[in-house]
């Protein structure tokens, strides 16, 4: 690995403190990314040197992010999974719901066809008795 020495410090824990600079092309492009990010948001310029202090913070950054990330897709998922739950059970209850009317609809019919019969019959009845 390419290191030099050079003596910095700007306080903040992220420039460096007295150390060995990492040669910035054994960085991935995502801990370069990250390390840039960290430097601007503390007003540190981007390629001052990268001690190993900073890696480590930014390396752990890196790893938080990719949790956080795994959490909220853990968490859109089971919001996902609970959503399509909810959506059965309410095509479940539809679903029994339009059996009942179709029980209630077929039991009224029956109903009118024995009171039909049975005023049919009653008539008949009462054609013998006149």
């Amino acid at each position: 690995m390419g290191v030099t020495r050079e003596i910095f410090y700007d306080g903040t824990g992220i420039g460096g403190t007295i150390c060995q600079n990492i040669d910035p092309s054994y960085l991935t492009a995502v801990e370069k990314e990250k390390m840039a990010e960290l430097r601007r948001s503390q007003g540190i310029p981007v390629f001052e040197g990268y001690d190993p202090e900073a890696l480590v913070k930014v390396k752990n950054l890196i790893e938080l992010e990719e949790i956080n990330k795994n959490m909220r897709q853990y968490f859109v998922s089971q919001h996902k999974a609970d959503m399509a739950a909810k959506d059965k059970e309410i095509e479940k209850q539809k679903d029994a719901k339009k059996k009942e009317k179709e029980k209630l609809r077929a039991e009224r019919k029956n109903n009118e066809i024995f009171v039909a019969q049975s005023e049919l019959n009653f008539l008949d009845i009462n054609k013998h008795f006149y």
